[in-house]
């Protein structure tokens, strides 16, 4: 605000803030385990798959997820007594304080601890202990206590269960289903990345010249178990690609120092000039591809007109206007807050609060079940619902001889008052 930077919608100065955030976090974690020409790893990062480009230029928290999950492992490495147990003490509660899902940052603090075992038998377990401390501590020291928990069992317990479910009470998000073969195809990189790794590693093992207690056997380690949960869920690419990243910059580095090239330093030269050219090639030409297919199908638009009708409407200000879609939200809100909403952007919330008026919403919106205009007021708890143009629910409801008081561009709003749709049915009759 100070530097007068629009911090509105679209979010464009928060996005970069965030996103660099990330990817400063990536190129310390790096630094410290001396990769060597980090910039073109970075580039590889932000352009090698299609799924965690897009991820990256969305303004939500796994942003700070995926940071914390990485400086988490410089940490853990650094940790060489029981005196330096309060970092992660510290870590924890921060992660707690940022992340609806802390508990993600156990996967590399208990990776790294592990490694330290030979050297140390206690010190993993202090660790880990303290780690969780920290995150339990953070939980109760925070203005939303006890809520804390409750929102941790909802979207880390409860939306597991209906992501494994093979029939779903409510619509999540498309990052919680299975990769088909296309988008494996696509973002295939970590897995390729992660086999060329375990490749040079089985060499440097034939040759006696690997450590199994180093940085690359913890890495190694978090980027199979990513890959493999990326096959369970597509979100857990977020995780899969910069660790399978991470995961060669480190072991190259050992293949260097083990076997040095035997080429002439001019043809070296030459062999690392021609990749690196590709690289920021490739990063290039994928950037102009990507910007133009983002252009091609945005659809992301403020409901402007809705907005410009509604104002001139009889509707009174703070109605509550049920957004049928869940996913709504942001475009009502954002384009109309003096007014209220059914639910905001996760379903699972309302489904803790209310399983069966949620249960029977989302059975009307995926056609399951028919419902009378008044039906759907009493279980909205509002007369009026709105759904947006992109979506067939509105055809639907049209078809079904629901009353509609805007037909714009953006989308529909329906009225659902009995004493209306009573006129309505008798001038259908007539």
């Amino acid at each position: 605000k100070i530097l007068a930077i629009p911090l509105g919608p679209p979010f464009n100065f928060p996005a970069i803030f965030f996103t660099g955030i990330l990817l400063a976090s990536f190129v310390y974690t790096a630094n410290y385990f001396k990769i060597k020409n980090i910039i073109y790893y970075t580039l590889t990062l932000i352009f090698i798959s299609p799924f965690f480009t897009d991820r990256i230029l969305m303004l939500r928290p796994h942003l700070l997820s995926i940071s914390l999950m990485l400086l988490a492992c410089p940490l853990i490495d650094s940790i060489k007594k029981r005196d330096d147990l309060g970092k992660v003490f510290v870590f924890g509660f921060i992660s707690s304080w940022t992340y609806s899902n802390p508990h993600f940052i156990l996967l590399p603090v208990i990776v790294f601890a592990a490694i330290k075992l030979k050297r140390n038998k206690l010190l993993p377990f202090g660790i880990i202990a303290m780690t969780i401390a920290g995150l339990i501590m953070g939980y109760v020291i925070h203005p939303q206590f006890p809520n804390t928990f409750i929102n941790w069992k909802i979207q880390c317990i409860n939306v597991i269960q209906q992501a494994l479910k093979t029939s779903r009470d409510v619509s999540l998000g498309a990052e919680f289903k299975s990769p088909d073969i296309l988008w494996l195809l696509k973002n295939s990189a970590a897995f390729i990345l992660t086999c060329i790794g375990f490749f040079i590693i089985k060499k440097l093992i034939d040759h006696k010249r690997f450590s199994k207690n180093s940085p690359a056997t913890a890495f190694g380690i978090i980027s199979i178990l990513t890959c493999l949960g990326t096959l369970l869920g597509i979100r857990v690419m977020e995780y899969a690609l910069p660790f399978s990243i991470l995961f060669l910059g480190v072991v190259y580095n050992q293949y260097k120092i083990h076997y040095p090239s035997q080429l002439k330093n001019k043809e070296k030269n030459s062999a690392r000039l021609y990749l690196k050219v590709l690289v920021v090639v490739t990063a290039f030409f994928f950037m102009v591809y990507e910007g133009e297919i983002i252009r091609k199908h945005a659809t992301i638009k403020p409901v402007s007109q809705f907005s410009n009708w509604i104002k001139t409407s009889d509707i009174p200000k703070h109605t509550v206007i049920g957004n049928l879609i869940w996913s709504d939200f942001p475009f009502l809100f954002y384009s109309l807050p003096e007014y209220k909403y059914l639910y905001g952007l996760d379903p699972m919330f309302a489904y803790y609060s209310h399983p069966q008026k949620v249960k029977k919403i989302e059975s009307f919106i995926r056609g399951k079940l028919k419902l009378q205009p008044y039906e759907l007021a009493e279980l909205l708890n509002t007369n009026y619902a709105f759904v947006r143009k992109p979506y067939k629910l509105e055809q639907r409801l049209k078809k079904m001889h629901y009353k509609t008081i805007y037909d714009g561009e953006d989308g529909v709003l329906f009225d659902l008052r009995p004493d209306l749709h009573k006129n309505n049915h008798q001038t259908l009759q007539n």
